[in-house]
């Protein structure tokens, strides 16, 4: 997405607009809905088989973003397509790149393919954006189409209306519209579950708490009570934050870190995994203690420099909101109507390497509905 914005600064500036608190307020009936759809999917197919919760995640994120950011509902053909390009996004950006690491080396990667996998991806990329973003402009305005905007038509709005104290360009609309789908969803929420098995976690008592286990289904107006699933939901991604190796930086000027030396316009990479683990920050930071953050002021904003999952700074995530509120509606939901129980055999915790961290193998779990 970075070869859209023009530089860090209006890139965090674009990201925050869009993606501001009243914006990811606004689409919580849609989050509501599909995780509402997901959990009567794991009741029609839990009849004592394991259910593959990794596919359901997906599924679950699938048509939440695509619903959000680009207005089409899951099935559309043009949403499959659409994945299959940022698919091999993903792909290129996790595999080796000679010509980052020694730019006079970059024959190799014309000998390899790389380059010319890159150029067709940029190409598919661009066009379907363009095409996205000529749709929703030649859409009718209408009484009867404001209340169901999403996230291009907010951001064709506030291009129209200049909002911005700086031109909102096409490049730009498509960077911002390609956050949305690398905000980690499908992650958190199989980690979250991995770690919740049996109903005497600590988790689905504060649940009971606060009253949650009477309700049809668990609301986000509701889920602020619950301190220990809070607790939870930070926790996991400080073991396992979804993305081990943040976004590179660039130093802007030389400067000393304990002795070393630091050029200027050296690329910088921070291991936000090592950093959740470090026994200087944490006490027993190798153990899974949700306890750690009861009554702690850390949170997800970056500026806590212990607790970094999505980044610090200008090129932090700007999606982080909208994947914290449906990672704990879906998780709410999921442990309110379901007890969890591990199949034979265990859990593999094992992740797949890459430039985003996801789970080796499919989480299959049985899933009892509960009695509400």
């Amino acid at each position: 997405m970075w070869f859209f914005l023009p530089t860090a600064s209006t890139g965090d500036r674009f990201g925050r607009f869009a993606y501001s608190s009243c914006t990811v307020q606004s689409f919580q009936s849609v989050r509501e809905e599909e995780v509402a759809a997901m959990v009567s999917a794991i009741s029609g197919s839990s009849n004592g088989d394991p259910v593959d919760l990794s596919k359901i995640f997906y599924t679950l994120a699938n048509r939440i973003i695509c619903r959000v950011a680009l207005g089409y509902s899951e099935g559309d053909q043009t949403e499959h397509r659409f994945y299959k390009i940022i698919q091999e996004l993903n792909s290129l950006v996790g595999s080796f790149c000679a010509a980052d690491l020694f730019a006079s080396m970059g024959w190799i990667d014309i000998l390899t393919g790389f380059h010319a996998r890159l150029k067709k991806n940029f190409r598919e990329l661009d066009c379907f954006l363009d095409k996205v973003i000529r749709d929703h402009k030649s859409k009718e305005v209408s009484e009867a189409t404001t209340t169901n905007e999403d996230f291009v038509d907010i951001l064709l709005q506030a291009q129209k209306d200049y909002i911005l104290d700086i031109p909102l360009t096409l490049d730009n609309l498509k960077a911002i519209i390609l956050v949305l789908f690398h905000t980690k969803i499908c992650f958190p929420l199989c980690k979250s579950l991995c770690l919740i098995t049996n109903s005497g976690s600590p988790i689905v008592q504060d649940m009971f708490s606060a009253g949650t286990e009477t309700k049809l289904n668990a609301y986000e107006d509701e889920v602020p009570e619950l301190e220990y699933f809070h607790s939870v939901i930070k926790e996991v991604p400080r073991l396992h934050p979804p993305v081990p190796l943040l976004v590179p930086r660039e130093s802007k000027e030389g400067i000393k870190i304990d002795g070393y030396d630091i050029p200027a316009k050296t690329r910088v990479y921070i291991n936000a995994w090592a950093i959740g683990r470090h026994p200087d920050c944490w006490d027993q930071a190798g153990e899974f203690l949700p306890e750690m953050f009861m009554s702690s002021t850390i949170d997800f904003r970056g500026q806590d420099f212990e607790f970094i999952p999505f980044g610090a700074g200008r090129r932090s995530c700007p999606g982080y909101l909208f994947a914290i509120h449906t990672v704990v509606l879906a998780a709410a939901n999921l442990i309110q109507h379901f007890e969890w129980e591990v199949p034979l055999g265990g859990l593999d915790m094992a992740e797949s390497s890459g430039i985003t961290a996801h789970r080796k193998y499919p989480l299959y779990v049985l899933a009892t509905p509960r009695c509400i």
